[in-house]
């Protein structure tokens, strides 16, 4: 092989490896946002049936739910090679213990989730997940604090190198999920 074959060759394989160093596929899935859109309805639906299952396990109302899209991956500065969509919310109750994230993993495998083992995660905080279908649940009880944190997740979508910076920038119209409670003068 010549000089010049193997400079070819080299310079070749120096573009595969720097494609490679993207962050994954620079193609993305074409369908991503038909599949985020899908996934968007599906993990409302899932967070609008099971919030209001954990509120009442524990005798407390979901004060707020709001949805988000929310990147994985960053690939380069401030921009992610794939997305997903998110609920996150509170729950209030009185009366919440350590006993209380028990009853909420119950109350979250009662609603089809394969849990995972309820685990402190910091000082007066603990919590509890599982996942769904591909969806992941969960969330965190403050134990000295009458509230308790939720979220869902869909799993993260590849989207095209393209539409990127559309991704980084979309925001949900319809984020809330709980109608903000207005205090009325007078």
């Amino acid at each position: 092989m010549g000089r010049l074959h193997r400079v070819t060759l080299g310079i070749g394989l120096v573009v595969v490896a720097l494609a490679a160093c993207d962050g994954g596929s620079t193609a993305g899935d074409p369908d991503a946002g038909a599949r985020l859109e899908d996934q968007r309805t599906e993990v409302r639906a899932t967070a609008l049936d099971v919030a209001p299952a954990l509120a009442a396990a524990v005798g407390g109302r979901v004060t707020f739910m709001s949805g988000e899209w929310q990147g994985c991956n960053i690939v380069e500065q401030y921009l992610h090679r794939n997305f997903r969509y998110s609920v996150s919310g509170r729950i209030d109750a009185a009366g919440l213990d350590e006993a209380s994230v028990e009853v909420l993993s119950a109350a979250l495998e009662q609603q089809g989730f394969r849990t995972s083992a309820v685990e402190p995660v910091g000082s007066g905080r603990i919590g509890f997940g599982g996942e769904r279908d591909g969806l992941e649940g969960g969330g965190t009880l403050y134990v000295e604090n009458p509230f308790v944190l939720f979220g869902f997740s869909g799993p993260c979508i590849d989207v095209p190198k393209g539409e990127r910076e559309t991704w980084e920038r979309r925001r949900d119209p319809d984020k809330d999920l709980v109608p903000k409670r207005t205090t009325s003068g007078g």
